[in-house]
């Protein structure tokens, strides 16, 4: 720390280490201290040059200052490097030139106070989006840092997916009485399997985001995806493959608060469910709807004129569309020349185990 002030020739090495090790061990003194030194002021621009070029590699991904204190979340550090004059495009087009974004970073770690703090330049600078040129996204676990493909998600969508409701709130906030949202912050904006940020939350899990979508954002629960599944049946789905999620409180916040019809398509959603606490609470919904639907019933038994009400016959004819997921990712799932498998009929075992084994993939 004294080598600053004591000496007038520090070494770009010296400086750089300085730097790196401080990020790491979040000391903002140190870095304040360094800056502000007699040998840094006097030659603030070659130091800043130093600062916005790469000063560490993580496996093959080039960082400068800021762009290591935006992956590790040292926010303060961050705003300080700003301050003094380094670089926020600069840090983008380091990124940008590695197939990275700033801000896929920012929102898949949940750091909403840096968010905070670089969503004005981005809205101001990109006001088209960026995103396509991400082609890559870093993860961390246990201490280790694995690169994979980009997810086709965007910012907001990221957000909504890793459960980041103060990231949401920053957001929803900066936005709040503004005309025009861009996609990349839009919550109505459909991804590629036309699914909002609301369906995206319902999907994975985060029953503390749904309500926060619902009664702070004001978001609508009630369109449907591709598949034309509605929320209750992306929740249902989502049940099978993270069944130990907040699923039951969001199947009956949707239908008992957002009012999303257990009706529609009840049969798909039942053949969908296979916790017991959530067959049981969907079954006892439709009993209140007047619709006689047992999951086990529609598993071994052909759909040939069941008993229905005048209600529940309303709801029949849309019904069988509950084999619509099956036929759009048919050509996803199976050989392009291969068609669904004979054995999928209204009802019969068979249809149970296919649709579950089928929609694994597509419901993580």
């Amino acid at each position: 720390m004294g080598c600053c002030e004591s000496s007038h020739n520090i070494t770009k090495p010296s400086f750089e280490s300085l730097i790196k090790i401080s990020i790491e061990e979040n000391s903002l003194s140190v870095i304040k201290h360094t800056l502000n030194s007699k040998t840094v002021s006097q030659s603030k621009q070659d130091f800043l040059t130093i600062l916005d070029s790469p000063i560490i590699s993580i496996e093959t991904l080039q960082l400068n200052a800021m762009g290591y204190c935006l992956l590790l979340g040292r926010y303060s550090i961050f705003e300080l490097f700003n301050k003094f004059g380094c670089s926020m495009q600069k840090m983008d087009e380091l990124f940008f030139s590695q197939q990275f974004s700033a801000l896929d970073i920012i929102c898949y770690k949940g750091y909403s106070d840096i968010l905070n703090y670089y969503l004005p330049y981005y809205v101001e600078n990109y006001p088209e989006g960026k995103q396509n040129e991400k082609k890559m996204t870093i993860e961390m676990r246990e201490d280790e840092y694995f690169f994979k493909q980009a997810e086709k998600l965007t910012p907001v969508q990221t957000l909504v997916k890793y459960g980041h409701i103060q990231g949401i709130n920053v957001v929803y906030d900066y936005f709040m009485g503004k005309s025009e949202i861009p996609y990349e912050f839009d919550l109505s904006y459909r991804d590629e399997y036309g699914e909002n940020s609301s369906l995206i939350a319902c999907r994975y899990g985060n029953y503390p985001m749904v309500k926060f979508l619902y009664k702070k954002c004001g978001c609508n629960f009630s369109a449907l995806n591709k598949a034309k599944e509605n929320a209750i049946q992306i929740a249902t789905g989502g049940s099978r493959i993270h069944p130990g999620l907040e699923y039951y409180q969001i199947i009956d916040f949707l239908i008992s608060v957002a009012g999303i019809d257990v009706a529609y398509n009840y049969e798909e959603t039942l053949l969908l469910a296979e916790s017991n606490e959530i067959i049981s609470f969907i079954e006892e919904k439709l009993r209140e709807r007047g619709i006689k639907a047992k999951k086990y019933e529609l598993e071994r038994q052909p759909c040939s004129d069941p008993e229905r009400t005048p209600e529940s016959e309303m709801y029949f004819n849309r019904s069988q569309s509950r084999f619509n997921l099956l036929a759009m990712y048919n050509e996803k799932l199976l050989e392009a020349n291969d068609s669904i498998p004979s054995s999928i009929e209204c009802g019969g075992e068979s249809l149970g185990k296919f649709f579950g084994s089928s929609l694994s993939e597509f419901h993580k």
